[in-house]
């Protein structure tokens, strides 16, 4: 539902994320409850 607001698709089309460099970064302080979480709940901005 919030991807198919059509402001939505169009401000990520003019935030060019395909050109964007990713940065992963360790943390060394994330809990394990954290790192339990499922993949899925995270925003990926390379999918389509």
């Amino acid at each position: 539902m919030f991807f198919a607001d059509n402001e939505i698709k169009a401000a990520l089309k003019q935030a060019n994320l395909g050109e964007r460099v990713i940065l992963d970064l360790d943390n060394p302080n994330i809990t394990r409850a954290t790192k339990a979480i499922p993949e899925h709940f995270f925003f990926d901005p390379l999918a389509e």
